[in-house]
């Protein structure tokens, strides 16, 4: 495999991870999956049957679906850090080293809550 193969398939799993990404958000054509399942998340909740559901239930799975969103869009930064420090010839490697060294895909519902309730305030 050459430079330019593994430059390409890094390049092709990055698209992916985005076109995941994108469908999650949507875009101006394509409704997004978020506002659909904001839809389903609105009929589970005036369906009679849910109110079994505790709320810290129901909220966490929503917060999960918000998670996913941006695990998926950390995943393709590190992947695009990748295809840079291993397929171009100049770059600067010491710091994508650097930054691919210390990235952490830490998720944390409660970090993910606190950040949510400062962009609500």
């Amino acid at each position: 495999m050459s430079k330019n193969d593994l430059s390409n398939d890094l390049q092709l799993l990055k698209t992916s991870l985005l076109k995941v990404v994108n469908k999650i958000n949507g875009d101006d054509w394509n409704n997004s999956l978020i506002e659909d399942i904001k839809l389903l998340l609105n009929r589970i909740d005036k369906n009679p049957e849910s109110q079994n559901i505790k709320k810290e239930h129901f909220d966490k799975l929503i917060l999960f679906y918000r998670l996913c969103a941006d695990i998926l869009f950390r995943t393709s930064e590190y992947t695009r850090d990748i295809q840079m420090r291993y397929t171009q010839d100049y770059v600067n490697k010491e710091l994508l080293d650097k930054s691919l060294d210390e990235f952490k895909l830490k998720v944390s519902i409660e970090d993910y809550k606190q950040k949510e309730n400062k962009m609500n305030k």
